[in-house]
């Protein structure tokens, strides 16, 4: 009971935040690219739904960065793994097959996406923003935020260390650039509606995702690729290092989970 608590509680804050951020989100900044781009760099502004001048419909913008799409696949994956074991122990409910696998399939993407934004945030964005002493910086800064790119990982390490270990096994490799796969897709759809496209052209949220760089933007999508299944391939083998390397045990999970959400969150 303890553990379906504590998935539904994690999935109720990230599904809160990602709705607060739909909701009532008020922030612009100016897209940056890499200097051989070209693109014309725009503002893009985000404007929640219930905020003057926002909409329902114009606020999917403020919930399509690739963090906020993991932070919710993420939500999703613990919002299903809490409900299956509460209405089958405790309600007798038989649960499809196809709703098992799906929210395997869900864990498979989000976890090890959970570390790739993590570690992504704290070793290359705060490093570069901090040694260039960009007034983004400020924004990396805030609570919501810091919960998006620390909670989350920490959410996962604490499922694999402590709690009921969904799983995910290096045989199911195949699921793990999925959502790379589809992010990438979406990104390039999104670019004739991400900015004014009337004053500024097409826009990409990410500029290694800028298709006008020819080869460079091919090398980042193969990065990207690439990332992913090294990090599926961690994720896959976190409860054997636990075991094998840690320790095993409570205390030996605890020491594990703290020193491994020490390496990709920073505050």
């Amino acid at each position: 009971e303890f553990v379906i608590f504590i998935r539904l509680l994690n999935a109720l804050i990230m599904l809160g935040i990602v709705a607060s951020l739909y909701l009532f989100l008020c922030w612009d900044y100016e897209l940056e690219y890499y200097s051989d781009t070209k693109l014309r760099p725009a503002r893009v502004y985000y404007i929640g739904a219930l905020r003057p001048g926002g909409s329902f419909l114009g606020a999917i913008k403020n919930v399509t960065s690739f963090t906020i799409v993991s932070f919710t696949m993420e939500g999703l994956a613990f919002l299903l793994a809490g409900l299956i074991p509460l209405l089958s122990v405790h309600y007798g409910i038989e649960i499809p097959k196809p709703i098992l696998r799906l929210t395997i399939a869900i864990w498979i993407n989000a976890a090890p996406s959970a570390l790739l934004v993590s570690a992504v945030t704290k070793y290359v964005l705060w490093e570069n923003l901090r040694r260039t002493e960009h007034p983004r910086l400020a924004f990396f800064k805030k609570p919501i935020v810091l919960v998006q790119h620390n909670f989350n990982a920490i959410a996962v390490l604490v499922e694999v260390g402590l709690m009921g270990k969904l799983p995910c096994r290096l045989q199911d490799y195949a699921l793990a650039p999925l959502l790379g796969a589809f992010y990438v897709m979406f990104t390039w759809c999104q670019a004739y509606s991400f900015a004014d496209v009337q004053k500024y052209g097409p826009q990409f949220r990410y500029p290694f995702m800028d298709t006008t760089l020819g080869l460079k933007t091919t090398l980042a999508v193969i990065a990207i690729f690439s990332f992913f299944m090294v990090f599926f391939v961690v994720f896959a083998m976190a409860e054997t290092i636990l075991t094998k390397y840690i320790g095993g045990g409570f205390l030996g999970s605890c020491v594990a989970v703290f020193l491994m959400s020490a390496v990709v969150c920073r505050f």
